[in-house]
């Protein structure tokens, strides 16, 4: 049976027992994402976004849209990784290794989940402007299910399965069918906390900057990277969430050193 409290439960000591490494991984793929994000806001504040300048709107929207999810793809692949090794590893390993076998995977994944969020949310807008607001309800829910329920254990099955991104995403899709509730479950604590978090934090660090200018710029990153070193428990529980559904619908024990993530011969962590 599966348990959204024991899966929490140990997320967070997976969390804990690899903290610093986790914490490395994340400043060194954290700082260039919170890096490119800022860099439209320094763009737009610097008067570069303006039709006289469209060098750097062109750099802005390259940093914003390619490097800054491949800095948070690179965050997954190498976490993910370091979960599936069962010895002690460095930081610097578990990301130069994910760049070699899973990060380019991974990348494909974010793209084809972002395709599929386009094409699922275009109709629903168009029934939104149709038939009124009431469509949203439908349109978050239907997009909640596919996007973080259905597919919710794919980048884990491309880590220990070294599977491609289409093969991830159906295989992924199969192992949640009967699983909804939990996966949900898993997710909507996440969220919650991670909204709670969010909000705390701004208020925190903002509220002393209120005068604007570039001081608010810089309190806005330190937040935008805060959040990022929250991004590991997201992917933490993706991974226990996989070896638990594998190992109740196999009806095998689950060995998290059982295999190497980054020697796709062996067999897959599970």
């Amino acid at each position: 049976m599966l348990s959204v409290t024991s899966t929490l439960r140990e997320t967070f000591w997976l969390w804990a027992q690899k903290f610093w490494v986790v914490l490395a991984i994340s400043l060194v793929t954290g700082i260039p994402k919170v890096l490119l994000d800022g860099s439209s806001a320094l763009i737009k504040s610097l008067k570069l976004l303006d039709g006289s300048h469209p060098t750097g709107l062109a750099l802005a929207a390259f940093g914003a849209l390619l490097l800054s999810p491949l800095c948070s793809v690179l965050n997954s692949a190498a976490i993910l990784g370091l979960l599936a090794k069962s010895e002690q590893i460095t930081a610097w390993f578990a990301i130069r290794n994910s760049i070699e076998a899973n990060t380019w995977t991974l990348y494909r994944l974010f793209w084809l989940l972002a395709l599929i969020v386009v094409l699922l949310f275009l109709p629903f807008v168009w029934l939104v402007r149709l038939f009124g607001s009431a469509k949203i309800i439908t349109l978050f829910v239907v997009g909640l299910y596919l996007i973080f329920i259905k597919y919710a254990l794919a980048d884990p099955l491309v880590v220990a399965e070294n599977m491609g991104a289409v093969a991830a995403l159906k295989r992924s899709w199969k192992m949640t069918k009967d699983h909804f509730w939990y996966v949900a479950g898993c997710y909507l604590f996440l969220g919650l906390s991670n909204w709670l978090i969010g909000w705390m934090l701004k208020w925190m660090v903002t509220s002393p900057f209120n005068v604007g200018g570039y001081r608010m710029l810089a309190a806005d990153q330190l937040v935008a990277l805060c959040l990022h070193l929250i991004q590991p428990m997201w992917i933490i529980s993706a991974w226990c969430m996989y070896r638990e559904i594998k190992a109740l619908d196999y009806e095998t024990p689950v060995d998290q050193g059982q295999s190497d993530a980054f020697c796709p011969n062996q067999n897959p962590s599970s």
